[in-house]
């Protein structure tokens, strides 16, 4: 069975690094967002998925929610930390 897998150029403002990935419903999504904009959307999936192992369970109010979060860990966090943990998830 074949699979079509969208790929995008995620540009991250720190560094201006250029990111050829495979993205996902949920990156697609949080890249929409006014509150993520400016952030890698992998960064903020890879820790909203530290909370929630299914993302389809959460509601329009709580996925939005959660990115406003996980924007937050980035920013105390650091990029290389929301790296590395993106990875971890193999995002």
């Amino acid at each position: 069975m074949q699979t079509s897998t969208a790929v995008a150029q995620v540009e991250v403002p720190l560094g201006k690094v250029v990111y050829d990935k495979p993205v996902s419903y949920y990156q697609r999504a949080i890249a929409t967002m006014k509150a993520a904009q400016g952030f890698d959307p992998r960064h903020i999936e890879g820790y909203m998925r530290l909370q929630h192992d299914i993302l389809s369970r959460l509601s329009k109010q709580q996925f939005s929610r959660e990115v406003r979060l996980c924007v937050e860990c980035i920013k105390e966090g650091g990029i290389d930390a929301a790296e590395r943990n993106a990875q971890s998830f193999g995002l």
